[in-house]
């Protein structure tokens, strides 16, 4: 798949919204429509997965407008769900007001995608 596939399928859409959380981490599966549909980390971390071309970029927190929000970063390129196509760092920082706080780790990537599975498991049966 390419980034502009991928683009043409997402659907913003707070965690808040879409789960009834403040957040919910997750690799996005097509709905029934064929589309993806979330928010900032969802969106880096499914291109991260389906496109190859941003398979080796890193996962970064920054604050956007002084709003916390999740991009994919390489050297001083910028991908997210709000440039949608790969932005140069200080382009990116002056367009969105942005940030970068710090790069996310594998193991606090996968805990807190254990944490909406666990969350989504406790709500399917009652707890």
């Amino acid at each position: 798949m390419t980034l502009q596939e991928f683009n043409r399928k997402f659907i913003y859409k707070t965690d808040e919204d879409n789960f009834g959380r403040i957040e919910h981490w997750q690799v996005l599966q097509q709905d029934a429509q064929g589309m993806y549909i979330g928010d900032c980390e969802d969106y880096a971390l499914t291109v991260q997965k389906l496109v190859p071309d941003y398979k080796d970029w890193d996962l970064w927190f920054c604050h956007t407008n002084e709003i916390g929000h999740c991009v994919l970063r390489k050297g001083d390129t910028i991908l997210c769900n709000q440039c949608k196509s790969p932005t140069e760092l200080n382009i990116y920082k002056k367009a969105f007001n942005a940030e970068m706080k710090f790069k996310f780790y594998w193991p606090i990537i996968k805990f807190k995608m254990f944490q909406a599975s666990a969350q989504r498991f406790f709500d399917k049966i009652g707890l």
